[in-house]
């Protein structure tokens, strides 16, 4: 995944205003991206670990179900499920020093520094697949 790439769904996702998160299936390249820096930088991803384990604890959420209740709660109660993941976003852009403020290819280039340093065996895994490289 290039910066290009990076840049061009990062303008999209602020063009439709639409939150981000774990959704059943189909999800795109760059959601995939976050979700895999979460689990692994946030949430210390384990061997043999799920996706959803790591990225539920980077959240702060007890384990997967109740990750995905809140998610599924989102209209009904304050988003709980929206400030987490804000917030968790904003912890994984500050480990390079990087604000959403900063210019889209500043966070793309944090984004893809952040993928590019993670084991070979994150890069390996079947979540991974559809990423390819930062270069």
């Amino acid at each position: 995944m290039n910066a290009a790439s990076l840049n061009r769904r990062l303008s999209a996702l602020e063009a439709a205003a639409s939150p981000v998160g774990v959704q059943p299936a189909g999800l795109d390249p760059f959601d995939r991206l976050l979700i895999l820096l979460m689990a692994h930088y946030l949430g210390q991803l384990g061997e043999g670990e799920s996706i959803a384990e790591a990225q539920a604890r980077a959240l702060g959420f007890q384990g997967p179900r109740d990750m995905r209740a809140a998610l599924e709660a989102r209209s009904s109660v304050p988003d709980l499920w929206a400030e987490r993941y804000d917030d968790a976003v904003l912890r994984l852009l500050n480990l390079r020093r990087v604000s959403p403020s900063d210019e889209w290819s500043k966070i793309c280039a944090a984004l893809g520094s952040l993928y590019d340093g993670e084991p070979h065996r994150i890069h390996a895994h079947p979540f991974a697949e559809s990423l390819g490289s930062s270069a």
